[in-house]
């Protein structure tokens, strides 16, 4: 198996960071809207399935 790119290392960053603005609003005040937060998890998930994807067209 290959190792992570930087982007992969990005959108898994990314996903745990609105996972936690997503899960606990409260816990963060003054912070964006939860549909910002939704917008780059939607980002970050694209991306994680892109690299799956090329790795996969790479290794076939």
């Amino acid at each position: 198996m290959s190792r992570p790119t930087d982007s992969e290392r990005g959108a898994r960053l990314a996903l745990d960071i609105c996972d936690q603005q997503i899960r606990q609003p409260d816990l963060f005040p003054g912070a964006l809207d939860v549909g910002f937060w939704l917008e780059i998890h939607h980002a970050a998930v694209a991306e994680l399935l892109d690299a799956d994807l090329l790795r996969q067209a790479v290794t076939a």
